[in-house]
């Protein structure tokens, strides 16, 4: 009851079983598995295909992490895990894998003060002309400028016409994407002004390094991944999921994000819209500032320098995540007592994953640990668990079979 709905029962009855000694102890191997990179890894692709919520887990591991001042530890050897994985370049971090989700958590747990400062005026610019500040203008016949007049960032001339007849002209679309354009390149100059995340710095400059001895010429575009895909863009399109917006937003809302995610996206992998006919009109936006993002994604993914003087400076200067990001005591105690309801309750489906690679080192390794915190049980306690569970049925047979009563059964 304490954390979640959605605990396994049959956890929680052992759990209670337990004495506070033997649940502090078996908390305490729980976490020691966690934070051991190679054991948790492999767990946690398992349990992902059970179909358990790969963000919510990923969410508790970097607290952990976080709690214990770890978590560049994790990533680095989570990346090289997949690149090694990888089975060529056209695949490399564009599923949702594993190291996508603890991205995402980290992005939330260490990001969110950049995207306020960032998007913060966007979403709310996008959210005036959407309708609400600019259908109260219209209703008090406020004299409007040309931009609030547009009240669109709508380009594609069909919806144009279909959502706002009275500005279907070919002049009304040019002043939409003018007003895009304006829109975009304010949210570019604050990209580049608010100082990046260095925690989030140093996760990249770490995959940059991996790249550069196997896809040298997939660094920008792995690095926008990261920063557009699954972390600008993403809080664009849904601000509220990250604080930027209240609830929801309705579709002509939703719309006019898209749209902007759409433009900052592409500026981020340096590509030119081609087969949308009416984003064509952002190209010259692109081309404009395709130099100086390729420049900025550099700054922010070259964290560490070759010269060794430039090293020891660095070092000075790599933060502590804690010192920004406090994860409390309490907080990773939830974690960790959730993530292993989340074990014990995938137990199955650990135990088929184990029945395959059994063989390998690694499963070894793991079943051992699963065994110490419950979630499977040894060979000992298996084979008194198996002989218990004959003599209770026997039991149950017997009964049936000579009338014992309810008391003698119990």
């Amino acid at each position: 009851r304490e954390f979640n709905d959605d605990i396994d029962t049959a956890y929680l009855t052992a759990f209670l079983h337990l004495d506070s000694a033997e649940r502090l102890e078996r908390l305490t191997m729980t976490q020691s598995l966690v934070l051991q990179p190679h054991l948790i890894y492999p767990v946690l692709q398992s349990i992902a295909k059970s179909g358990v919520a790969r963000e919510e887990v990923a969410s508790c591991v970097i607290y952990i992490y976080a709690a214990e001042d770890q978590v560049q530890s994790l990533f680095k050897y989570v990346v090289l895990r997949e690149v090694k994985q990888a089975k060529d370049e056209t695949v490399l971090f564009r599923e949702d894998s594993t190291l996508a989700a603890l991205w995402g958590a980290y992005c939330r747990l260490v990001g969110l003060p950049y995207l306020w400062r960032v998007l913060a005026g966007t979403i709310y610019d996008i959210g005036r002309v959407s309708g609400y500040r600019a259908q109260e203008d219209l209703r008090q016949d406020v004299e409007m400028t040309i931009f609030q007049k547009a009240n669109s960032y709508e380009i594609d001339k069909n919806r144009l016409e279909n959502s706002i007849g009275q500005l279907s002209s070919p002049d009304d679309r040019l002043t939409n994407v003018l007003h895009l354009k304006i829109a975009a390149q304010a949210t570019f100059n604050k990209i580049r002004s608010v100082p990046f995340p260095p925690e989030l710095s140093y996760i990249l400059s770490d995959i940059r390094d991996k790249l550069n001895s196997d896809y040298t010429d997939l660094t920008q575009g792995v690095s926008a991944n990261f920063i557009f895909l699954r972390f600008m863009c993403l809080a664009i399109t849904t601000p509220n999921q990250f604080g930027l917006w209240k609830t929801t937003p309705d579709p002509k809302t939703l719309r006019f994000l898209v749209i902007m995610s759409k433009v900052i996206q592409n500026l981020g992998f340096g590509v030119e819209f081609g087969k949308e006919e009416s984003m064509r009109d952002l190209n010259d936006f692109i081309i404009q500032n395709k130099a100086s993002m390729a420049d900025w994604i550099e700054s922010v993914t070259r964290f560490k320098q070759n010269d060794e003087e430039e090293e020891e400076e660095e070092e000075e200067y790599l933060p502590e995540p804690n010192k920004t990001v406090v994860v409390t005591e309490a907080m990773k105690l939830r974690c960790i007592k959730w993530l292993l309801s989340q074990l014990y309750g995938n137990r199955q489906v650990l135990r088929r994953e184990l029945t395959k690679k059994l063989g390998t080192e690694e499963w070894k390794k793991i079943r051992i640990e699963l065994e110490k915190i419950g979630v499977l049980k040894g060979a000992a306690e298996s084979e008194t668990a198996s002989k218990t569970a004959e003599v209770t049925s026997a039991g149950q047979t017997s009964g049936q079979s000579g009338g014992t009563t309810d008391e003698e059964k119990t």
